[in-house]
């Protein structure tokens, strides 16, 4: 029996109620690459709103982590810019 894509989504959510926070420890480089990767998907023009949020949420984290980090810093920036990009 094949799982219709509305009961599984339904499924998946009711699981996830379930569930308390998550916590990740990410090395520099990781927290870097992510935003990166990030910063790309936030650039996909289908993105729906809650997924965008979560990406600014993300990289507001990410700013915040390397506060003291002024050179990381401008390359978040442009990261945003996608004038900035570079091949």
């Amino acid at each position: 029996m094949t799982t219709r894509d509305d009961e599984l989504v339904q499924g998946a959510a009711r699981e996830m109620s379930t569930k308390g926070g998550c916590e990740f420890h990410f090395s520099p480089i990781s927290m870097f690459r992510a935003v990166g990767i990030l910063q790309l998907a936030a650039r996909h023009p289908g993105l729906d709103e809650n997924h965008r949020l979560f990406i600014r949420t993300f990289i507001e984290h990410a700013r915040h982590f390397f506060e003291d980090c002024p050179s990381v810093l401008e390359i978040i920036r442009r990261g945003d810019d996608p004038a900035e990009d570079r091949d």
